[in-house]
């Protein structure tokens, strides 16, 4: 189930956990339902698969993603925040974050 109301030709729904949608609650009604994500047997779908993720047009959060979205408001983010952005992008990544030149200058250093 759909959270907001996002139109058909506009920007597509983004599928987020819990917790990124507490970090990006400006996209609130843009976000699917929580739910998707944790469900027993089609989370693994809304999270880790990108040929459904194309064909339901959504969109995934990724670091690249997350950069986008924080740049327009010109954000400074707090050290909190970026702690809890590494958190949250390591689980949802299983650790494996390469993040790209522009990531790092937006948010600093995983370290």
């Amino acid at each position: 189930a759909y959270v907001g109301q996002a139109s058909r030709g506009g920007e597509p729904h983004v599928v987020a956990t819990v917790q990124q949608q507490t970090l990006l609650s400006h996209l609130r009604s843009r976000f699917v339902s929580p739910e998707c994500t944790a469900h027993e047997t089609l989370g693994a779908y809304f999270l880790h698969n990108d040929e459904f993720l194309r064909a339901a047009r959504l969109q995934s959060v990724t670091l690249s993603f997350f950069a986008q979205q924080l740049q327009p408001l010109q954000m400074q983010p707090s050290a909190t925040y970026l702690h809890t952005v590494w958190q949250t992008m390591g689980r949802s990544a299983g650790g494996a974050i390469k993040p790209t030149p522009e990531v790092v200058e937006l948010f600093g250093s995983k370290t």
